[in-house]
Protein backbone atom coordinates (compact mmCIF):
# COMPACT_ATOMS: atom_id res chain seq x y z
CA UNK A 1 0.00 0.00 0.00
CA UNK A 2 1.33 3.78 -0.41
CA UNK A 3 2.81 5.15 2.47
CA UNK A 4 0.81 8.72 2.23
CA UNK A 5 -3.00 7.59 2.43
CA UNK A 6 -4.82 8.93 -1.37
CA UNK A 7 -8.41 9.12 0.11
CA UNK A 8 -8.90 10.65 3.21
CA UNK A 9 -11.92 11.73 4.95
CA UNK A 10 -12.94 15.38 4.73
CA UNK A 11 -16.34 15.55 6.93
CA UNK A 12 -19.72 15.62 6.17
CA UNK A 13 -22.78 17.63 4.36
CA UNK A 14 -25.81 17.22 6.15
CA UNK A 15 -27.25 21.05 5.50
CA UNK A 16 -26.91 24.29 3.97
CA UNK A 17 -23.70 25.42 6.01
CA UNK A 18 -21.00 22.55 5.66
CA UNK A 19 -18.63 25.60 5.35
CA UNK A 20 -15.85 25.44 8.22
CA UNK A 21 -12.36 26.55 7.66
CA UNK A 22 -13.12 24.78 3.94
CA UNK A 23 -14.17 21.39 5.10
CA UNK A 24 -17.99 19.85 5.00
CA UNK A 25 -19.71 19.52 8.75
CA UNK A 26 -22.74 18.54 9.94
CA UNK A 27 -25.33 20.81 10.16
CA UNK A 28 -27.57 22.27 12.92
CA UNK A 29 -30.11 23.44 10.54
CA UNK A 30 -32.88 21.06 10.54
CA UNK A 31 -35.44 23.02 9.19
CA UNK A 32 -33.05 22.54 5.65
CA UNK A 33 -31.26 19.19 6.44
CA UNK A 34 -30.83 16.53 4.07
CA UNK A 35 -33.85 13.71 4.81
CA UNK A 36 -33.44 11.34 2.42
CA UNK A 37 -30.24 12.20 -0.55
CA UNK A 38 -30.75 9.88 -3.51
CA UNK A 39 -27.78 10.87 -5.81
CA UNK A 40 -25.43 13.52 -6.23
CA UNK A 41 -23.64 15.46 -9.28
CA UNK A 42 -21.14 17.89 -9.61
CA UNK A 43 -21.41 20.86 -12.31
CA UNK A 44 -19.27 21.93 -14.62
CA UNK A 45 -18.23 24.90 -11.75
CA UNK A 46 -17.73 22.52 -9.05
CA UNK A 47 -20.62 22.97 -7.20
CA UNK A 48 -22.07 20.00 -5.80
CA UNK A 49 -25.93 19.18 -6.52
CA UNK A 50 -27.56 16.44 -4.17
CA UNK A 51 -31.42 15.09 -4.86
CA UNK A 52 -33.19 14.79 -1.89
CA UNK A 53 -36.73 12.65 -2.41
CA UNK A 54 -37.92 13.42 0.86
CA UNK A 55 -37.26 17.28 0.81
CA UNK A 56 -38.94 16.80 -3.36
CA UNK A 57 -36.26 19.30 -4.18
CA UNK A 58 -32.89 19.49 -4.98
CA UNK A 59 -29.88 20.64 -2.74
CA UNK A 60 -26.82 22.33 -4.37
CA UNK A 61 -23.92 23.94 -2.59
CA UNK A 62 -20.83 25.99 -4.34
CA UNK A 63 -17.97 25.57 -1.98
CA UNK A 64 -16.15 28.30 -3.48
CA UNK A 65 -18.61 30.94 -2.99
CA UNK A 66 -20.05 29.30 -0.17
CA UNK A 67 -23.78 29.46 -1.41
CA UNK A 68 -26.41 27.15 -0.70
CA UNK A 69 -29.78 26.78 -2.79
CA UNK A 70 -32.49 24.95 -3.22
CA UNK A 71 -33.79 23.95 -6.54
CA UNK A 72 -37.22 23.29 -6.96
CA UNK A 73 -39.10 23.42 -4.28
CA UNK A 74 -40.95 26.82 -5.51
CA UNK A 75 -41.56 25.32 -8.77
CA UNK A 76 -43.99 22.31 -7.69
CA UNK A 77 -42.79 20.32 -9.95
CA UNK A 78 -40.97 17.41 -7.94
CA UNK A 79 -42.41 15.25 -6.01
CA UNK A 80 -39.56 12.36 -5.54
CA UNK A 81 -36.83 13.31 -7.12
CA UNK A 82 -34.20 10.15 -7.65
CA UNK A 83 -31.39 10.07 -10.36
CA UNK A 84 -29.86 13.15 -11.94
CA UNK A 85 -27.69 14.42 -14.56
CA UNK A 86 -25.75 17.83 -15.59
CA UNK A 87 -25.24 18.91 -18.67
CA UNK A 88 -21.99 20.54 -19.97
CA UNK A 89 -23.69 24.13 -19.44
CA UNK A 90 -25.42 23.33 -15.87
CA UNK A 91 -28.48 22.30 -17.01
CA UNK A 92 -29.64 20.01 -14.17
CA UNK A 93 -31.98 16.74 -15.28
CA UNK A 94 -33.79 14.59 -12.64
CA UNK A 95 -35.92 12.23 -12.53
CA UNK A 96 -38.93 11.75 -10.16
CA UNK A 97 -39.67 8.28 -9.15
CA UNK A 98 -43.94 9.82 -8.22
CA UNK A 99 -44.67 12.17 -11.21
CA UNK A 100 -42.09 9.81 -14.13
CA UNK A 101 -41.31 12.81 -15.42
CA UNK A 102 -37.93 14.24 -16.16
CA UNK A 103 -37.53 17.88 -15.03
CA UNK A 104 -34.86 20.05 -16.34
CA UNK A 105 -33.49 23.21 -14.83
CA UNK A 106 -30.97 25.57 -15.92
CA UNK A 107 -27.53 26.20 -14.22
CA UNK A 108 -29.37 28.58 -12.15
CA UNK A 109 -31.72 26.14 -10.94
CA UNK A 110 -35.00 27.86 -13.01
CA UNK A 111 -37.48 25.06 -14.51
CA UNK A 112 -36.84 25.23 -17.83
CA UNK A 113 -39.66 22.00 -18.93
CA UNK A 114 -40.10 18.18 -18.46
CA UNK A 115 -39.78 15.02 -20.56
CA UNK A 116 -42.34 12.20 -20.52
CA UNK A 117 -45.03 14.36 -19.86
CA UNK A 118 -47.54 12.22 -22.21
CA UNK A 119 -45.01 9.08 -21.77
CA UNK A 120 -44.47 7.01 -23.94
CA UNK A 121 -41.66 5.99 -20.39
CA UNK A 122 -43.18 3.79 -17.62
CA UNK A 123 -41.04 5.44 -14.95
CA UNK A 124 -37.55 7.10 -16.31
CA UNK A 125 -34.70 6.62 -13.58
CA UNK A 126 -31.15 6.25 -13.88
CA UNK A 127 -29.71 8.93 -16.60
CA UNK A 128 -26.51 9.51 -17.71
CA UNK A 129 -25.32 13.12 -19.80
CA UNK A 130 -23.47 12.11 -23.33
CA UNK A 131 -21.93 15.54 -24.03
CA UNK A 132 -19.60 14.77 -26.76
CA UNK A 133 -22.81 13.80 -28.58
CA UNK A 134 -25.27 15.76 -27.09
CA UNK A 135 -27.95 12.79 -25.58
CA UNK A 136 -29.63 11.73 -22.81
CA UNK A 137 -29.71 8.04 -21.71
CA UNK A 138 -32.24 7.13 -19.72
CA UNK A 139 -33.12 3.67 -18.30
CA UNK A 140 -36.33 2.76 -17.65
CA UNK A 141 -36.75 0.19 -14.91
CA UNK A 142 -40.00 -1.66 -15.45
CA UNK A 143 -39.96 -1.62 -19.11
CA UNK A 144 -36.33 -2.93 -18.68
CA UNK A 145 -35.03 -0.68 -21.54
CA UNK A 146 -32.51 2.13 -21.62
CA UNK A 147 -33.40 4.92 -24.34
CA UNK A 148 -30.87 7.30 -26.04
CA UNK A 149 -32.63 10.64 -26.04
CA UNK A 150 -31.55 13.81 -27.31
CA UNK A 151 -31.56 16.83 -25.07
CA UNK A 152 -35.32 17.89 -25.55
CA UNK A 153 -36.46 14.39 -24.63
CA UNK A 154 -36.88 13.01 -28.20
CA UNK A 155 -36.42 9.03 -28.47
CA UNK A 156 -33.68 8.30 -30.93
CA UNK A 157 -32.99 4.35 -29.91
CA UNK A 158 -34.50 2.24 -27.45
CA UNK A 159 -31.68 -0.34 -26.24
CA UNK A 160 -33.04 -3.86 -24.51
CA UNK A 161 -35.91 -6.21 -24.57
CA UNK A 162 -37.52 -8.46 -22.12
CA UNK A 163 -38.91 -11.45 -22.03
CA UNK A 164 -41.72 -12.67 -19.48
CA UNK A 165 -40.14 -15.87 -19.07
CA UNK A 166 -37.07 -14.94 -17.42
CA UNK A 167 -35.62 -15.38 -14.34
CA UNK A 168 -33.29 -13.14 -12.11
CA UNK A 169 -29.74 -13.84 -14.22
CA UNK A 170 -30.56 -15.58 -16.93
CA UNK A 171 -31.03 -12.94 -19.57
CA UNK A 172 -28.77 -12.75 -23.31
CA UNK A 173 -26.85 -10.13 -23.81
CA UNK A 174 -28.26 -6.80 -24.73
CA UNK A 175 -31.88 -8.09 -22.15
CA UNK A 176 -32.12 -6.40 -19.06
CA UNK A 177 -33.85 -7.23 -16.07
CA UNK A 178 -34.78 -3.83 -14.20
CA UNK A 179 -31.84 -1.51 -15.55
CA UNK A 180 -31.03 0.98 -13.12
CA UNK A 181 -27.89 3.47 -13.01
CA UNK A 182 -26.14 4.35 -16.14
CA UNK A 183 -23.79 5.68 -17.60
CA UNK A 184 -21.41 7.57 -20.41
CA UNK A 185 -17.30 7.63 -20.97
CA UNK A 186 -15.91 10.60 -23.00
CA UNK A 187 -15.82 8.67 -26.10
CA UNK A 188 -19.77 7.75 -25.48
CA UNK A 189 -19.64 4.30 -24.53
CA UNK A 190 -22.83 3.46 -22.49
CA UNK A 191 -22.74 1.58 -19.06
CA UNK A 192 -25.77 -0.04 -17.41
CA UNK A 193 -26.37 -1.38 -14.22
CA UNK A 194 -28.42 -4.42 -15.20
CA UNK A 195 -29.73 -4.77 -11.25
CA UNK A 196 -31.27 -8.28 -11.35
CA UNK A 197 -28.71 -9.82 -14.04
CA UNK A 198 -26.33 -9.12 -11.52
CA UNK A 199 -23.45 -7.52 -14.33
CA UNK A 200 -23.33 -4.25 -15.84
CA UNK A 201 -23.82 -4.01 -19.62
CA UNK A 202 -21.34 -1.71 -22.44
CA UNK A 203 -22.48 -0.81 -25.06
CA UNK A 204 -20.76 1.28 -28.08
CA UNK A 205 -21.58 4.92 -28.77
CA UNK A 206 -24.22 3.90 -31.26
CA UNK A 207 -25.94 1.81 -29.23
Amino acid sequence: PPNTPRVIYVGEISGPKPFDKGKARASKDEQNKLRRPYDAAVDPWGRLHVTDARAAAVYRWDFNKKQFAIIGKDSNKLKFPAFMAIDGDGSVYVSDLITKEIVVFDKDGRYIFSINQEGPLEKPSGLAIDRENKRLIVSDMPRHQVHIMDLNGKILRSLGTYRKDQKAGSSEPGEFYWPGFVAVDKVGKIYVSDYLNFRIQVFSPQG
